[in-house]
């Protein structure tokens, strides 16, 4: 079987597995490819699968993608001698099901959420299709615990359940009221905003309602872990991140901006896929300076 009769063989075979296996539509394949960085158009997947003409450059591009696929989520491998997919048994496997993100524009890449801070919705939209991690850091988080037990459960609590239930942890990052940084930071911005002099007590009490928080999820032996963590670095940014270091990695970010409310920054929101580079960037950022973070617990 020569390089061209191969990839028009994975493409359909895998195709037909994903579809008996997953019930996946064309559709949700190209959204998985397109989340891999291995995007082809619609007509080109059809082309392929009802064995019309495809160029070389986009069968392989497909055979790659659609074999990524099968790899992550069956952990099933081509193997060119039976011209089949078999199981690999790979020790320690563990499934990771490629997202489909519908959140991003497709012709840029990413969203400006110009008014600031996004809805409770957009957010648990977000997080939903987490599999690993979610993390979140910000300055003081009393919106993030206010999420907790200040609105219906139903809002957001369920939602951070749902995730722990299926093992993915939970991270929260907040700057480290006691320390002298807070106070200078704080300090600072109130020569503008006079509510951020009280906003080291206002960040004590959110870490006071936090820490509860962690010890209630724990208590619920959830496979996902629920754990808060103190920075003390210059606070620049918010983060949410979601899965940073898996192919479906999406991120939401808001640099604090002196003299506007935080809540108030703009929001850019995008994907590794589509935005790698800035992905990159901020994933670097973002390790950095939570590196040396202290647990609560």
């Amino acid at each position: 079987m020569d390089k061209e009769a191969r990839f028009y063989d994975i493409v359909q075979k895998g195709v037909s597995l994903l579809a008996s296996t997953h019930i996946y539509t064309q559709r949700n394949l190209l959204n998985k490819l397109e989340t891999l960085g291995q995007a082809v158009s619609a007509s080109t997947l059809s082309n392929i699968v009802n064995g019309n003409r495809a160029g070389l450059p986009v069968l392989k591009t497909a055979a790659q993608g659609i074999q990524q696929i099968i790899r992550q989520e069956l952990d099933m491998e081509y193997a060119v001698e039976q011209a089949a997919f078999i199981q690999l048994h790979t020790p320690g496997w563990q499934p990771y099901i490629i997202p489909e993100d519908p959140h991003v524009a497709r012709d840029q890449g990413y969203v400006l959420h110009v008014d600031g801070r996004v809805s409770i919705q957009q957010k648990t939209d977000f997080m939903a299709a987490a599999q690993k991690e979610v993390i979140e850091v910000g300055v003081r988080l009393k919106t993030f615990a206010g999420y907790f037990d200040s609105r219906r459960d139903s809002e957001y609590k369920d939602h951070i359940t749902a995730l722990l239930k299926r093992g993915v942890h939970v991270k929260a990052y907040l700057l480290d009221p006691n320390s002298n940084l807070a106070l200078m930071y704080f300090d600072d911005r109130a020569g503008v905003q006079a509510a951020e002099r009280d906003a080291v007590a206002e960040s004590k009490k959110s870490l006071a309602r936090l820490e509860q928080l962690e010890q209630y999820m724990a208590r619920n032996n959830y496979p996902g872990s629920f754990k808060v963590f103190l920075y003390r670095h210059v606070p620049y940014n918010q983060f949410l991140a979601v899965d940073p270091d898996l192919e479906g990695g999406k991120m939401m970010i808001a640099h604090y901006m002196f003299g506007i409310r935080r809540a108030e920054c703009p929001v850019l929101e995008f994907t590794r896929a589509k935005q790698p580079v800035l992905f990159h960037k901020y994933r670097e950022s973002l390790r950095a300076f939570v590196k040396d973070a202290r647990p609560l617990f």
